[in-house]
């Protein structure tokens, strides 16, 4: 036949099984760094957790501290000169405003 595939049943797995992986990579690694890239150089303070974000580490300072955002609280107060403080939450990005002019 003119069409004959060489392709097994394996080989379409392992491709498709590749392809999901690299899309994850993708949504959860660099798509939350390249979005916190364009934070850099504009006075603050940029956070990059890899695979998830932040929701571990507030859900830590919950158990330990009894607040969700004791360790960010205390991150900016430790920098003050910071205006903002950027990290990723999921395949997103997360600003926290600590200029008090920015708040405004």
């Amino acid at each position: 036949m003119f069409f004959e595939s060489q392709l097994s049943f394996v080989t379409l797995i392992a491709s498709t099984l590749i392809l999901l992986l690299l899309h994850y990579l993708w949504r959860v690694c660099l798509k939350p760094f390249l979005l916190l890239q364009e934070c850099r150089g504009k006075g603050g303070l940029i956070k990059f957790i890899p695979f998830g974000g932040i929701w571990n580490e507030l859900q830590k300072d919950v158990e330990k501290k009894g607040d969700f955002f004791a360790s960010w609280r205390e991150l900016a107060e430790a920098n003050p000169s910071n205006k903002f403080i950027a990290t990723n939450v999921g395949e997103n990005r997360m600003i926290f405003l600590t200029d008090p002019e920015l708040v405004k």
